[in-house]
């Protein structure tokens, strides 16, 4: 019997169970993926309107995203982190009506994604659709150690700054719509990151 008295072991369980409800690719789903992707390129941009927002500067692709902070913890004067960025966008040329459950896209037929630079570079990454609604979401995964800056001469009081960044190669717009730090509460203190 497992217990959870931590709200952050239930948000990671749920975050977790979210993942696991990804089934994966039935013979029925395969060959309806196989009739979209006939006439389907991965180059061109989704244009479903949900996926616009406009402004004064006027109108953008727009990605919503969620930040899931898993770990930090501090290793050779360097931040260890672990993140997973959630990535949702439309595709209504991958709408399957006759389809209902989520699955993991496979990796023969390739959707469009938008054209990101991460640094630190991703660990791993992949794709789930929502076939009824179109709904594209992107995992992406960072599990590294990341380089920072500090002034030596405070030691042991020092502080770092650690730099996290993904942007877009094209003209997209990312918008943070959620941060989840999901860490406990002991990494918070050691790293001090809150």
């Amino acid at each position: 019997m497992i217990s959870c008295r931590s709200p952050v072991a239930i948000v990671l369980l749920l975050l977790f169970c979210s993942f696991w409800t990804v089934e994966s690719i039935s013979q029925n789903e395969l060959n309806e993926l196989s009739r979209k992707f006939k006439y389907y390129h991965s180059a061109v941009r989704p244009a479903a309107p949900d996926n616009f927002v406009s402004d004064r500067n006027g109108t953008f692709f727009n990605i919503p995203v969620e930040i899931h902070l898993l770990a930090t913890r501090i290793v050779n004067r360097n931040l260890y982190l672990e993140v997973i960025i959630v990535m949702s966008w439309i595709d209504e040329r991958l709408r399957l009506r006759e389809l209902k459950d989520r699955f993991s896209m496979p990796t023969e037929y390739p959707p469009w994604h938008p054209s990101l630079v991460f640094s630190p570079p991703i660990t791993s990454k992949y794709t789930t659709l929502a076939p009824t609604t179109g709904t594209m979401n992107s995992y992406s995964t960072i599990k590294t150690t990341v380089e920072c800056q500090t002034n030596a001469w405070k030691y042991p009081f020092e502080s770092f700054t650690c730099t996290v960044s993904v942007a877009p190669e094209g003209d997209e717009t990312l918008t943070v719509t959620q941060f989840h730090d999901l860490r406990t509460h002991t990494q918070k203190l050691l790293t001090n990151v809150f």
